[in-house]
């Protein structure tokens, strides 16, 4: 839709303008900003559950979550989601349309400037961090699931790190790698890989990516999607840093 070129196929769509708020009522819609990733997800909904947990709000609604809706009705019980679009009609049930990254400066570079998404809105909204209560299963690690993958390759973990850790533990342990074949990064990675050492895992969409993270024993991470929802299911496993902290 940004696309000058395909203006005269959508004439009909107008670009809304955005107004800031200047009294926050009871009745809230939060609209996300546009092409999130699955660990902004997570962040956001964090964040939203903390807001809806305060009490604060008659009615709270969450616009254009994607193909995430997944994340905030499934882990979080979050009611009122809409991913693309949303009608006129509903939009009227809200006293107060609440854009992210209008309101919370520091959020409108987030793709460029990581921040910590949860802290901003949490203190944004003057309420405590949501937490799960789940105990801590003192499984012995049986498995070790690698999740080498970033949208950005510089927080993707290099190769030669890859390789060490699958030769290190591969005689102990079993290992397994999820990666992405969509990705130019990731086809790359795996040409590159011990591939006898360790087993691959592609998985074809979101909800099979979910299945796996649920279910796994301890985990590897980068700054990534899954790290995001590996810590709110309260999952064993270490991040490996790179260019975020």
């Amino acid at each position: 839709l940004n696309h000058k070129k395909c203006l005269s196929y959508i004439n009909f769509v107008k670009q809304e303008k955005r107004k800031n708020i200047k009294i926050i009522g009871k009745n809230i819609l939060i609209c996300l900003p546009p092409s999130i990733g699955l660990g902004d997800s997570v962040e956001y909904a964090l964040s939203i559950k903390a807001i809806i947990n305060s009490g604060n709000f008659t009615n709270l609604g969450i616009a254009f979550v994607g193909r995430y809706k997944d994340i905030f009705q499934r882990y979080f019980n979050i009611n009122n989601v809409y991913e693309e679009v949303i009608s006129n009609e509903l939009i009227k049930k809200y006293d107060t349309i609440f854009h992210l990254t209008l309101e919370i400066k520091e959020l409108s570079y987030q793709k460029y400037d990581r921040q910590n998404i949860e802290q901003l809105v949490t203190n944004f909204f003057s309420v405590p961090k949501f937490r799960f209560l789940r105990k801590q299963k003192n499984n012995s690690i049986k498995k070790i699931s690698i999740f080498p993958i970033s949208s950005s390759p510089i927080r993707t973990m290099p190769i030669d790190l890859l390789n060490y850790i699958i030769l290190k533990f591969v005689q102990k342990i079993d290992i397994e790698i999820i990666l992405d074949n969509r990705s130019e990064i990731s086809n790359y990675i795996e040409k590159k890989l011990y591939l006898d050492k360790a087993k691959i895992t592609h998985p074809k969409n979101l909800n099979q990516l979910l299945k796996i993270i649920e279910n796994i024993n301890f985990g590897i991470f980068m700054d990534s999607g899954p790290l995001h929802l590996a810590k709110i299911l309260n999952k064993k496993g270490i991040l490996i840093s790179s260019s975020v902290g």
